[in-house]
């Protein structure tokens, strides 16, 4: 119970914001402790447990999820601090304990696009931290698949956290830069639904 206390009041420090608009989602800032996010600029990843889904991340050379196999260590400090958050998600998102973790980093170039999309609904929580970047190179959100984009503005270490539905149309509009747009991005899925294993953290 202590532990639990201690988590929401951390939460309660950092501030999630509510919008509204186009849809409800949060926002909060100074997202993951400045150890971890040092450490998430730092890391050197390789795309070596992904598969082509047919969308703009495919271009990605440089993709990774985190599982016990690849990168176990720096998994187990990004859950303690993603499962800080889940008193204060479940009001939102339920029960996150109640599935396995789905933890990608990528390393987009100007290649990369994603057109308006929903995501799973095997997916209890979405959580997208911007970790690096050259420019505002921030999540857009729609009301529709084909609407004007409301754009969430890039800040290091920011994150835009939604539960998936019928109406939560995201994606990135079509930019060019030089460098890369690091970003993390974290779901809680239910691995009886989710077809490609290899991606998950498996809590037992």
């Amino acid at each position: 119970m202590e532990i639990g206390r201690r988590a929401l009041q951390k939460v309660i420090l950092k501030i999630m914001h509510k919008f509204l608009y186009p849809w409800e989602h949060y926002v909060v800032d100074n997202f993951f402790s400045e150890e971890i996010l040092y450490r998430l600029k730092e890391e050197k990843i390789e795309s070596i447990n992904f598969a082509e889904n047919g969308t703009g991340r495919d271009s990605v050379s440089n993709r990774c999820f985190i599982t016990h196999d690849y990168k176990s260590d720096l998994g187990k400090s990004l859950i303690k601090e993603y499962e800080s958050y889940f008193s204060i998600l479940f009001p939102i998102a339920g029960d996150l304990y109640d599935g396995h973790y789905r933890i990608e980093i990528a390393n987009d170039s100007d290649m990369y696009y994603s057109n308006p999309h929903l995501d799973s609904l095997d997916k209890k929580v979405t959580i997208i931290t911007y970790i690096s970047a050259p420019k505002n190179l921030g999540t857009d959100l729609y009301t529709t698949h084909d609407s004007k984009p409301y754009n969430v503005k890039w800040k290091d270490n920011r994150s835009l956290i939604f539960k998936p539905g019928n109406k939560e149309w995201h994606g990135m509009r079509k930019y060019t830069w030089q460098g890369l747009r690091r970003v993390i991005i974290f779901n809680t899925v239910l691995k009886e639904n989710w077809k490609l294993i290899e991606q998950l953290w498996i809590n037992n």
